[in-house]
């Protein structure tokens, strides 16, 4: 009998349309959700810890620590745990993946567990809501040996796909295929089983990020001011909130490139006073190219810039979130 952990966040799955508020609620608990998902025989999954509910909008890097921590303590003192799944909203689920990545890879990797982060974008109440099978999915991959072998340690599963945490993206706002990752998913539900179509691959790139240092900070210790900007109609950022940022992410173009205005704004009076870290808006891709755009890399790490530690293949989102973890724990990008 394998033994899966369930813990929840709060998602659309529990949520259900209240005509007397006009507005979406929750009315449905997560036990009742798990009753509905019809987990396959030889599987016992519990809920093992309910926070409290808040929407995607509503997550917080304190909450993720508390969740981690939670799960890291689970799968260390419980020898019968398998795996775990969280249930979380969608809106923000791909950013609590990567997080979660950073803060648990290491230990889970160590006791040879993995996370598998889930949720639905649809509401219970709708037909077809996705919610009860891609927890009966989620759990399933959990409790399967071959899951807990592959590197990183956190897994993303919705609609029948299976995904690295460090490379899925919510690629569209209201499908339900709408979680994707480059270049695909690295297996799939098929029969009501998990089918990996690669072998596992090395903890390189994202997947070597995670810090345990990471898991154990305070709580008050994420409260880093980390902006994100991404380069529009106007090259220069407002000194007024340079001033109150504790690190800054430029979204470049392209392979992350920057107008000479912005350039020299910021260098070096800014990059000698501040992490600025630069990478590519594009959700696929690398922050510079000296194989085609020979010194693209040099010009700005020359300025100051923060191009390489562990940032190249970085999009926007999860640049913010491991320069937020790194400040937080070590005082440096």
């Amino acid at each position: 009998m394998s033994v899966v952990l369930v813990y929840t966040l709060g998602a659309t799955a529990l949520q259900k349309f209240n005509p007397g508020s006009g507005r979406m609620e929750l009315q449905l608990s997560p036990g009742e959700l798990l009753a509905s998902a019809a987990v396959p025989q030889g599987i016992e999954a519990r809920i093992d810890r309910a926070f409290p509910f808040r929407s995607g909008a509503e997550l917080t890097y304190e909450v993720l620590l508390e969740v981690a921590a939670v799960i890291s303590a689970s799968c260390r003192q419980d020898p019968t745990v398998n795996g775990c799944v969280l249930l979380c909203g969608t809106d923000t689920l791909e950013e609590a993946a990567f997080a979660l990545q950073l803060m648990l890879g290491t230990a889970l990797r160590r006791t040879h567990h993995a996370l598998i982060v889930t949720g639905a974008m649809l509401p219970a109440d709708q037909p077809s809501s996705d919610g009860p099978r891609n927890l009966r999915d989620a759990i399933t991959v959990a409790a399967h040996p071959a899951t807990a072998t592959l590197p990183g340690g956190v897994l993303v599963v919705m609609n029948d796909s299976i995904h690295l945490a460090s490379y899925v993206c919510k690629a569209d706002s209201q499908l339900v295929g709408a979680f994707r990752s480059h270049p695909g998913p690295i297996g799939q539900l098929r029969g009501g089983a998990p089918v990996y179509y690669f072998s596992p691959p090395p903890a390189v790139g994202p997947n070597w990020l995670a810090d345990e240092a990471f898991g154990q900070l305070a709580a008050a210790a994420l409260r880093m001011r980390v902006a994100v900007w991404t380069l529009g109609v106007s090259g220069f950022l407002p000194d007024s909130l340079l001033h109150e940022l504790d690190g800054l992410v430029l979204a470049g173009s392209g392979t992350g490139s920057l107008p000479a205005a912005l350039v020299e704004q910021l260098a070096p009076a800014w990059t000698s006073r501040l992490p600025i870290v630069i990478c590519s808006r594009c959700p696929v891709g690398q922050n510079h190219d000296d194989c085609h755009y020979r010194g693209s890399r040099h010009k700005y790490e020359g300025r100051g810039f923060i191009l390489d530690r562990g940032y190249t293949n970085l999009n926007p989102l999860q640049a913010r979130t491991l320069l937020v973890l790194r400040l937080s724990a070590f005082g440096t990008a």
